[in-house]
């Protein structure tokens, strides 16, 4: 275990990195987020409610269903 983590591959290998303000800004001016269809204002509530109720399971994502 010790020589794992010392590789980098400690318990968090796959931990997702923080989204930056430019990749959101991204996402609006594609139309991936925002009120410009019924699925980008879907996924703009999806994206905020994960985001500011804090939910990062798999199954806290897949209870939203």
């Amino acid at each position: 275990m010790e020589k794992v983590k010392k590789e980098g591959k400690g318990t968090k290998a796959n931990a997702a990195q923080p989204i930056e303000q430019h990749e959101i800004q991204k996402l609006y001016d594609e139309g991936q987020l925002g009120n410009g269809s019924p699925q980008a204002i879907i996924n703009s509530l999806w994206f905020r409610f994960t985001t500011n109720f804090g939910m990062g399971s798999v199954e806290e994502h897949y209870n939203l269903r």
